[in-house]
């Protein structure tokens, strides 16, 4: 769309409500490193404590990458580098949850190259999140739609992460810490068929 074009009110509430189910499901990935399952994972692979919390803390210092993400974003398409970045961050989930598989000593480098692919996807996605949003939320609305945003996302990862305590008591064993990983990287799939159902609007210069 180019910036003569504006979104219906019917059209801006579809792309919200787009919004909403999107971060609900592409959050629960991040999530991971910060409700104790990836921390658990982790160890359960035989990777030193210390060496755990220095991983867990790979996606918060790969932030820096979304920089030059946001750059590329204006010059080939915000959907373009934030689909991309989900399907980035999905393959990292996925290359997590195989490392169980591999000896210890590859499984803590296929879990590190994992860790690295999730933070490189989240930057690319975040990189240009807001500035899509901008587009197809009414300024008007904006608060109470980011406070609805905000807390639909926490109470998805919530419930997940209660789902995945509940079955990690009754057994926790290595291939159920893998399932639970590669169920997440399948509802992280998701976030792609609501995202690319939110319109790329082109806002346009601001005005003088």
């Amino acid at each position: 769309m180019n910036s003569s074009e504006t979104l219906s009110p019917a059209a801006g509430k579809k792309a919200m409500r787009n919004a909403i189910f999107a971060q609900c499901f592409g959050m629960l990935g991040i999530s991971l490193f910060e409700n104790g399952i990836m921390l658990l994972y982790l160890l359960a692979l035989g990777i030193s404590q210390t060496k755990v919390v220095t991983y867990l803390a790979i996606p918060s210092m790969c932030l820096i990458c979304t920089i030059p993400a946001a750059y590329y974003a204006e010059r080939i398409g915000k959907k373009k580098i934030g689909g991309s970045g989900n399907l980035l961050c999905v393959a990292g989930m996925l290359i997590i949850a195989t490392s169980g598989f591999a000896a210890q000593g590859a499984a803590e480098l296929l879990a590190i190259a994992g860790t690295v692919l999730l933070a490189l996807g989240l930057s690319m996605f975040q990189s240009s999140w807001f500035a899509l949003l901008g587009g197809v939320v009414p300024a008007q609305v904006r608060g109470r739609f980011f406070g609805t945003l905000r807390i639909s996302w926490q109470f998805s990862c919530i419930a997940v992460a209660g789902a995945a305590a509940w079955v990690l008591g009754r057994c926790n064993a290595l291939w159920v810490y893998q399932i639970i990983i590669a169920v997440i990287a399948g509802l992280m799939l998701m976030r792609s068929f609501f995202y690319n159902r939110i319109p790329e609007v082109d806002q346009g210069p601001p005005p003088d």
